[in-house]
């Protein structure tokens, strides 16, 4: 027995109406957990062992699995001519793209490698798995890894971004697993002798 259920069961054994309150909250918890409803990586053995051939993918409601952010400085400079000299106007601005948790997306198209996913019009991003882990492996965000600054970099509308995370930004998509148990009957008339 877990450290959190001690709590409610001691408190079950103290008063009988709190205590069919709290086995009515652990029934549904219960219930809720053995339903399997939530989300789950977007992986290749999902891709492969649920039939969802490239066809039906333009059906699938993705999402983003962390919450994600981008940057990229701006230099901005401005100048003019002020009595004959140019005057020169020099400033930096940083240029932060955010994406929440759990942000949905559509597919825009299939690469050989991945997938481009949609978060909105006009925009999209590049994921695919991790061939080191298989077909297990989520499809994370897709970028270069600039090994001089040790930075990983993200192309976003044409243009590239260092991504911030401290996790790395995975493609999600809603699952929910019902199990079904059949049961068969066959009832035997029996044999008698001489039949």
């Amino acid at each position: 027995m877990g450290p959190y259920l001690e709590p409610t069961l001691s408190l079950a054994a103290r008063c009988p109406a709190r205590g069919r309150r709290a086995r009515l909250l652990l029934t549904l918890l219960a219930a809720l957990g053995a339903a399997g409803c939530g989300f789950a990586p977007f992986t290749r053995a999902m891709r492969d062992g649920y039939g969802v051939d490239d066809a039906r993918l333009d059906e699938v409601q993705f999402f983003m699995g962390s919450k994600c952010v981008l940057e990229r400085q701006v230099n901005q400079a401005s100048g003019e001519i002020v009595h004959g000299r140019l005057r020169v106007r020099s400033g930096s601005a940083i240029d932060v793209v955010r994406i929440p948790r759990h942000t949905p997306g559509v597919l825009e198209f299939r690469t050989p490698d991945g997938l481009a996913v949609s978060f909105a019009p006009g925009t999209f991003f590049y994921f695919g798995p991790d061939p080191r882990q298989g077909p297990g492996s989520p499809y994370y965000l897709l970028g270069r890894y600039e090994r001089s600054t040790r930075r990983f970099l993200v192309l976003h509308a044409g243009v590239e971004y260092v991504l911030r995370s401290p996790e790395p930004c995975e493609l999600v998509v809603r699952k929910r697993e019902t199990r079904s148990r059949s049961r068969e009957r066959t009832t035997l008339p029996g044999r008698r002798l001489g039949e």
